[in-house]
């Protein structure tokens, strides 16, 4: 089949608290590592640019984000290559979350 290699990521997110708000939002996988792949490389160049030690009253640094975004590239590349997986289930109370790739 043509798209055999399309991976496409599902966010579901339902919510029944007297109205019903259902959200579908569907990202081919390929197009998110693109986007994380160029937000890599922004980060690259303003981390160039800034001090490697962040001030006392900030919690978290650039590059402990930088490096998060390394790390969610390498777990996405890992999942383009086997089949279809349930990453996120859950639900609770009246609303349920959902993160599937088809």
């Amino acid at each position: 089949m043509w798209n055999s290699g399309l991976r496409i990521i599902w966010f579901r997110l339902n919510t029944e608290n007297g109205r019903s708000f259902h959200l579908h939002f569907p990202i081919f996988l390929n197009v998110l590592l693109e986007l994380t792949d160029s937000i890599l490389d922004i980060m690259t160049l303003i981390c160039a640019f800034t001090p490697k030690t962040s001030k006392a009253g900030t919690r978290i640094s650039l590059r402990a984000v930088r490096e998060l975004v390394l790390m969610l590239m390498a777990l996405l590349s890992t999942i383009t290559d086997d089949g279809p997986y349930d990453l996120v289930d859950v639900a609770a109370e009246n609303v349920k979350v959902s993160i599937k790739i088809r």
